[in-house]
């Protein structure tokens, strides 16, 4: 687990769940553009469904393809945990097949942004996700 300095503040946290270090380190430099966010990672779904209920992220960035669990899976659970149930969820695929997008939605997702990430739509997104969050801060 790694957090952002800005935790410290009180900022928002944005929980990235990605296992692929080149992803992570991208991600991680987008939102850095956002000092007042803080970030928090998870490289598998086990430890992003432990840090969900420790940390309470505003938002949560979640990856389909983790090593222990599927995506799909870590939202089914986030889902149906009162504890998580309403954290939003921005999923981050590579796979933007119209059935991938309706099994997401039917999960429960927020949204999703397909790989390679446009930074613009990235922060955005993030930000909208966060507004709406009773976690913002």
């Amino acid at each position: 687990m790694e957090v952002s300095d800005a935790v410290a503040a009180g900022a928002p946290k944005v929980l990235v769940v990605e296992d692929n270090a080149t992803n992570l380190v991208l991600v991680q430099r987008i939102l850095s553009r956002r000092p007042d966010w803080s970030t928090v990672v998870a490289t598998s779904g086990a430890e992003a469904l432990a840090l969900a209920l420790s940390e309470q992220p505003a938002a949560i960035l979640l990856d389909l393809g983790l090593p222990d669990m599927g995506g799909a899976e870590v939202l089914r659970r986030l889902r149906a945990d009162a504890r998580t149930a309403a954290i939003a969820v921005l999923v981050l695929t590579g796979d933007a097949s119209p059935p991938t997008q309706l099994e997401l939605e039917r999960l429960g997702s927020d949204g999703f942004l397909t790989k390679p990430y446009n930074v613009a739509q990235l922060l955005s997104a993030v930000a909208t996700l966060i507004e709406r969050s009773p976690r913002s801060g």
